[in-house]
Formats: structure tokens, C-alpha cells, sequence
């Protein structure tokens, strides 16, 4: 079992180590919502790699970002608002090097930490079998054809994107009602029937039981700020029932 988190207002290396310490195994850096520009973004990953801590990143659309980011070493990739199979492939196609996709080869970067490769046909090889890739189900028409998109070969899991799939279907706002989570966990017995990781933001602390009970072995605690907001949370409450006795 492994947790992590997603990330919007964390930045700076050292940020990414603390986590590491106090326990993540890995981030997800939100590029899809958040201002990481490309030189943070690569001094990020670099950091998380040096602490064995598993940098992956979110961004908005299939695309050559994804060889660029894997270049830089991030460990996944994530691609949000998955609704068709060809959306999957096209995550494959720029992702994996052949015979998987057609990712373009730069022997010395990130994701060999400048070291080079020694044998590039070994490195092609693990790096294919290393780099994990995530679409996101946050809609119907996802749900509708997320047995086709989860049996495309090259894709390694999904993330129920639980915020905009409450408002697509029809409960803004409130990703963690019974109705929202009822639909997830059909998405997530998916996964698990196609032998892909199936996983989803958890919010609230209360929640983990029921969904590594599920058998969900990828916990994602929210999100930094949801982290953040949670702590101050705790202390605020703490304070103002103090203050009545």
C-alpha cells in the first residue's frame, strides 16, 4: 500500500522532501490546475527522486508534454477527463518508446538522473516497464466507455476524479455524497477486473477505511491544500473547545 497526494500550492524542493519524510511515497504535481512552470516542475522531480519519493504529474491533454515530462523523471502520468479509448491510446503513443508508442529517446536527463543510459535498449526496456500511466473517469460518457478506455494496452490505472464527477453528475460540490462514492466504486471494481490500479482522491480522513477495504492499495490524501486545510482545521476546533471550558 502506498499514499500520496495531489499538489497545487506546494513549491519548492525542500517541501516535497518534508512529505517524503513524514511519510508520502508519492505527489501527484497538478499542472493541469496549478502554475508549475517547467524549471520548478523539473528541480521538483528531482528532489522527489532524490529521496525515493515517486514524482508523477498531471497534465491538461494527451500530447508530446508527456515525453518531456518523463524526460525530466517523473515516475507517471495523468491525464484528467478521459472519455474515449483513442484519448487512452494517444496517452500510450506519446509515453512509451517502441514498440508501445513512439516516444522520442534523450539518453541524458532526469529520468536517468544525468547519468546516461549504459545500454540504451535496456534502458528503453525498463523505462517501459517502469512509467505508469493514469487516465481519469470525471464524467458519464468516461463511465459509458471505461470498459474500452481501461482495456487499452500501455494504460495502468485510473483516478476517479470524484470532484468534477459529482458535478457531471448532477451533485456540485459534494464529491464525498453516498451517490458519488457508490458510482466510484463501480468504476474502481473496473479496474480491478481488468487488472488495473483503480484509485481516487480521499478526503477525509474517516473515508480510508472504506476504500482500502475496497481493496484499493493507492491512497491519494486529497490534496496539499486539503492537508493544509485539515490541520488548521484540527487546531481552530481544539482551540474553541478550550475556550468554552
Amino acid at each position: 500500500m502506498v499514499s500520496g497526494t495531489f499538489c497545487t500550492i506546494s513549491h519548492g524542493p525542500d517541501v516535497f522532501q518534508y512529505m517524503k519524510a513524514k511519510g508520502l511515497d508519492f505527489v501527484i504535481l497538478d499542472t493541469e490546475h496549478a502554475p508549475y512552470d517547467l524549471m520548478e516542475t523539473r528541480s521538483i522531480i528531482a528532489a522527489c527522486r532524490a529521496v525515493g519519493m515517486a514524482p508523477l504529474v498531471r497534465i491538461s491533454e494527451p500530447g508530446h508534454l508527456e515525453s518531456l515530462m518523463l524526460d525530466l523523471g517523473a515516475e507517471g502520468i495523468i491525464i484528467p477527463l478521459t472519455e474515449t479509448r483513442e484519448q487512452a491510446e494517444k496517452l500510450v503513443e506519446y509515453s512509451r518508446y517502441l514498440p508501445q508508442g513512439s516516444r522520442g529517446i534523450a539518453s541524458v536527463n532526469g529520468h536517468n538522473d544525468m547519468a546516461g543510459a549504459k545500454n540504451l535498449g535496456d534502458f528503453i526496456k525498463e523505462r517501459n516497464q517502469d512509467v505508469l500511466l493514469f487516465v481519469m473517469i470525471e464524467t458519464q460518457k468516461g463511465i459509458d466507455n471505461m470498459d474500452k478506455i481501461f482495456s487499452t494496452p500501455g494504460i495502468d490505472g485510473c483516478i476517479v476524479g470524484t470532484g468534477d464527477l459529482s458535478m457531471n453528475l448532477g451533485y456540485p460540490g459534494q464529491p464525498d455524497i453516498e451517490q458519488v462514492a457508490a458510482v466510484s466504486e463501480k468504476i474502481i471494481e473496473k479496474c480491478q477486473e481488468k487488472g488495473i490500479i483503480g484509485t481516487l482522491p480521499i478526503r477525509k480522513p474517516s473515508d480510508a477505511a472504506r476504500w482500502i477495504n475496497k481493496d484499493v492499495n493507492m491512497l491519494i490524501f486529497g490534496s496539499d491544500t486539503s492537508l493544509v486545510a485539515e490541520g488548521i482545521a484540527n487546531f481552530l476546533s481544539a482551540a474553541k473547545q478550550a475556550k468554552k471550558h
